[in-house]
């Protein structure tokens, strides 16, 4: 049986290799390249989603504090709504935690100003998210840029040395559309939104890449699950209930390729499966129960389908029901 083991293996290393294989590259877009430049930022980088883009100098730095300034730039969908950017000094880049700006543009009078916001435990269960005073990051201004079509949002920041870490500072982005006077509603919880962060090296413009890693990783799931759940599967249930006789002229040759498409599927599918688990855990602030629950349903009803191929023979007279 183990001529045929390796089938699954060899079709997933084609698959990553193909997914895999686009460029690390972020590169800022030319126009937003020209504002950094007029307003003399050393780095520029393309932030993976909501077509954010972020511009920052280089941080002046002693052993208390960093200094630098940034400028960050997004489209918004609508005319109202809200945009953000800011740093977070936990282990790891997450919302609960980070210090904000926050640019708020008025869906009535389309007004705009910025403040700086304190994003707390508190937010997540639903508590208003009001603005606070804070030395270590101030919005100095948010405005609507014509050539670029972004709301961009400046802003000065003094971070401590002892709390960041500007060689692995974790950042954070995110837009919405609810407005309530000066404060931001909640953001939707689409795969968009939930991507919004990153570490990132102030000096090397390097990123931890995690946002594109989930993406690729998203895509490498849904093709490995569209060959092993959905075609090789039922590929080995019709060989065994429709072409016993032709074109295949031996019992074992039929039962071969059933059991090789059966296993094959079942393995490439599975590997699809432990990669939507790891991205379901690398996310467990945001649960997609419906995608849970039939990821479940299709593991568990695979595995008995794979079963009885493993123990059929194929010189047992079974009929043609399979």
């Amino acid at each position: 049986m183990h001529h045929y083991s390796s089938i699954p293996f060899f079709i997933l290393t084609i698959i990553l290799s193909t997914l895999l294989t686009s460029s690390n590259s972020h590169r800022c877009s030319d126009k937003f390249q020209e504002l950094v430049n007029t307003r003399n930022l050393s780095n520029c980088q393309r932030l993976p989603t909501l077509g954010a883009e972020l511009g920052w100098s280089l941080p002046v730095s002693d052993k208390s504090h960093h200094v630098f300034r940034v400028l960050f730039g997004a489209p918004m969908e609508f005319d109202g709504g809200w945009l953000a950017w800011g740093v977070n000094p936990g282990q790891k880049p997450e919302m609960v935690g980070t210090r904000a700006v926050i640019g708020i543009k008025n869906p009535t009078n389309g007004s705009t100003y910025c403040r700086s916001y304190n994003v707390t435990y508190e937010t997540r269960i639903k508590c208003p998210l009001r603005p606070t005073n804070m030395e270590e990051i101030k919005c100095t201004k948010f405005e609507y840029e014509n050539t670029t079509e972004y709301h961009l949002i400046s802003a000065s920041l003094n971070l401590s040395a002892v709390d960041y870490n500007v060689s692995k500072l974790n950042i954070v982005w995110q837009s919405g559309l609810g407005v309530e006077e000066d404060r931001p509603l909640a953001h939707t919880a689409t795969l968009k939104n939930v991507d919004c962060v990153e570490t990132l090296n102030l000096f090397t413009a390097k990123s931890t890449d995690m946002a594109h890693l989930k993406a690729y990783l998203r895509q490498v799931h849904g093709v490995l699950n569209i060959i092993g759940w959905g075609t090789l599967l039922p590929i080995g249930a019709i060989i065994a209930r429709f072409f016993r006789k032709f074109p295949f002229q031996s019992e074992v040759w039929w039962f071969h390729t059933h059991v090789g498409c059966q296993f094959a599927g079942f393995a490439i599918g599975g590997v699809g499966w432990g990669i939507g688990l790891w991205l379901a855990h690398s996310s467990p602030r945001y649960i997609f129960l419906t995608h849970h629950v039939f990821a479940i349903f299709i593991f568990v009803f695979a595995a008995l389908q794979v079963t009885p191929s493993s123990l059929l023979h194929p010189y047992l007279h079974i009929g043609n029901k399979v």
